[in-house]
């Protein structure tokens, strides 16, 4: 029977009616090791049972990574592990005393000092609690005690603020508190010594678990890495800390300052002082298409097991990895999403490049949620285009030198992932807006594995409508980022009505232009019968250079345009200087004034073609319907103009020109200033 959800519970032992151990090795289904690290935990529990003490181990990992799972695998294999001594078995659990702290159950209504206070007093009561004694136990209490009243100074400035800093030095490192510290730690000392030395169930070593600091706040955290090295440095103890050292890093800011690469040893050194081996969670070595394939068909049943061969082309495990990574937890979100989505549309799904898509989505909204949000808005991101980027960002941006330079290291980096219109109107939006800026190339990928497996054999309309039928569908898991909610873009008749007529304006277009041998001749590049945006973006690969293109828009003012999208700004400025000594010749051919937009500052250099001013008013939306007489006289201009302009350009950039002229003259004419050529 399908399972309905993922639980979000670490790999634990289990016990039997009997309320006997049942070892996770001996499990079949009920708590599996997935992902393969049960060969590092059997590694770590042999290190510890045979390392020299005192000594931590730091376990990082981010967020979700399994650092739990772990831990508990490496504590089941040093308590059930048994060894022959003496002509007697042994069983772990017997010869080293594991004790496990949850320091995030000690920071729930706690003020930061009372959680460190409680942490200790857990360790220590713990420890003591195997000496039945606790007479050595009473003096670590009472120096304790001691060290809380000094806590309570620090109050709200225990986390590293100055105050808190002063005292917690005064404690740890000299003056009053000093000899406190000393009494704590020899009084501990006393407890472990008496239980590993006694005759009678003595222990060797006492592992000590600390797990979710990475849930405290980073300055919290800190402070409890610092107690325990200063307290906690004895001989027969192992701790085996779960931490993320970017949490740490946070932590430390207050010490150390913003992280640079002048300061980052000594983020390094604080952590290597306290951590004597560090293990990374191996979240590189999943098996992640084992793993996903397995619970989606297996486990929710999302896909069928007679479609196991066509997912195992590891097409869904590369969305993962473009999305979620290799992240234990995000994944169990995503697959308790799929499970519901099933059960709320049921045939709805039953569609299998739905699914796939579906799948795609939801690994979207869980990483990249303003990207999602952005889908809602407009589902066929193929049309996404400059009007779009202004929309989205209050642009215009054509002056926005900085953009334009980003775009372009990108493209010189990544030039798959940035070579068509919409995916460099991703980039200018998600640059603009500074939201995953460093997962830029992810982003893109995802979207172009949409595109070009997932809805390959979809033309623009049935593109359009899979990916609206598939938001719809997904937006109910999504979490939003804006007051509006998911749903806000995606029932805009205004919008809607808006996108119909531009539609209608394009296949306008398209039917004119077809046949025409120029660059928007729909039967070299198609012109999607979906096109709803505000311009047309064409390069002309053949003729022209590839970091120049021609625009036609929706407006009466500009439906024409030759611009630079890419290269290097101070060359198209030069470029376009050259161009504009043959202004009068550009203009004889197309009968209307040609505009050029250039400045040395400027990110984007252009030059408008207008159309003869006896042929229509400026600033018209062409894609208005009263407007629709005047457009196709605009089209028809726009295919005979570009019949000539297209080679006369080539002719002109193909001349020789010697740029010393070219700067000489700018110079003398005071261009070389952030003044705009007009």
């Amino acid at each position: 029977m399908a399972r309905i959800s993922v639980i979000d519970q670490p790999v634990q032992s289990v016990k039997n009616e009997n309320s006997q151990v049942i070892r996770r090795k001996e499990l079949q289904n009920e708590n599996p090791d997935r992902l393969g690290t049960g060969q590092y935990a059997e590694t770590l529990a042999s290190f510890i049972r045979e390392c020299d003490t005192p000594i931590t181990i730091g376990v990082q990992g981010e967020w979700g990574s399994g650092k739990t799972s772990l831990l508990n695998m490496i504590r089941e294999d040093i308590q059930e592990e048994e060894r022959t001594h003496y002509k007697s078995t042994i069983k772990g659990s017997e010869e080293f005393r594991c004790i496990w702290i949850n320091t995030w159950e000690h920071s729930l209504l706690k003020s930061p000092e009372q959680c460190l206070l409680s942490i200790i007093e857990e360790i220590i009561d713990e420890i003591a609690a195997v000496d039945n004694t606790y007479n050595t136990a009473e003096k670590a209490k009472s120096a304790l005690s001691i060290l809380a009243k000094g806590a309570v100074r620090m109050g709200a400035t225990m986390a590293l603020g100055s105050e808190g800093r002063n005292v917690a030095n005064e404690l740890m490192g000299g003056g009053a508190g000093s000899n406190t510290v000393k009494q704590l730690r020899k009084s501990l000392e006393e407890i472990v010594s008496t239980v590993v030395n006694r005759d009678q169930n003595r222990a060797a070593k006492f592992v000590i678990f600390i797990d979710d600091l990475d849930r405290l706040e980073p300055p919290v955290a800190v402070m409890v890495l610092e107690l325990l090295k200063n307290i906690f440095t004895i001989n027969y103890c192992v701790f085996v800390l779960a931490i993320d050292y970017q949490v740490v890093v946070k932590g430390l800011k207050g010490k150390f300052g913003e992280p640079t690469a002048d300061n980052e040893w000594e983020f390094r050194a604080f952590f290597d002082k306290i951590i004597q081996l560090p293990f990374m969670m191996p979240m590189a070595q999943y098996d992640l298409k084992n793993y996903i394939n397995t619970l989606l068909i297996d486990e929710i049943n999302f896909f069928e097991k007679a479609e196991r061969k066509s997912i195992e082309d590891g097409r869904l495990a590369t969305a993962v990895k473009l999305t979620l990574g290799h992240n234990p937890r995000a994944m169990k979100r995503l697959l308790n999403s799929l499970s519901l989505l099933k059960l709320q549309h049921g045939d709805g799904l039953k569609d299998f490049r739905l699914r796939q898509l579906v799948f795609a989505l939801v690994c979207c909204q869980i990483s990249f949620p303003r990207i999602y949000e952005l889908l809602l808005r407009e589902p066929d991101f193929s049309s996404w285009d400059t009007e779009f980027v202004n929309k989205v960002t209050g642009g215009p941006h054509e002056e926005n030198l900085e953009i334009q330079k980003a775009l372009s290291r990108a493209m010189q980096v990544h030039e798959e992932d940035f070579d068509e219109e919409w995916e460099q109107s991703l980039f200018k939006i998600v640059w603009l807006k500074e939201w995953q800026r460093n997962r830029l190339p992810e982003i893109s990928r995802l979207l172009s594995e949409i595109k070009d497996k997932i809805l390959s054999e979809n033309d623009a309309e049935q593109f359009k409508k899979s990916m609206e039928s598939a938001l719809r569908m997904t937006a109910v898991t999504a979490v939003s980022s804006t007051d509006e909610g998911v749903f806000a873009g995606m029932n805009n008749s205004e919008e809607g009505q808006e996108a119909a007529n531009r539609i209608d304006y394009w296949t306008r277009f398209a039917k004119t232009l077809k046949g025409s041998q120029t660059v928007f001749d729909s039967n070299i590049t198609p012109i999607k019968t979906t096109h709803s945006s505000g311009g047309l973006f064409r390069k002309h690969e053949d003729i022209l250079p590839d970091s120049l293109a021609f625009v036609a828009s929706t407006s009466s003012s500009s439906p024409l345009r030759f611009e630079s999208f890419a290269g290097d700004p101070s060359d198209n400025f030069k470029i376009f200087t050259f161009l504009k000594k043959s202004k009068a010749s550009l203009e004889e051919i197309t009968g209307g004034r040609a505009t050029f937009r250039i400045s040395p500052t400027a990110s984007k250099q252009s030059v408008v073609f207008e159309p003869p001013s006896d042929m229509a008013k400026k600033r018209l939306r062409l894609d208005d319907p009263q407007y629709k007489a005047i457009a196709q006289q605009i089209h028809d201009w726009i295919s005979i103009s570009l019949k000539s302009l297209e080679p006369k350009l080539s002719q002109l950039l193909n001349e020789e020109y010697d740029v010393s002229v070219i700067e000489a003259e700018l110079k003398e004419q005071n261009q070389l200033t952030d003044q705009p050529v007009s």
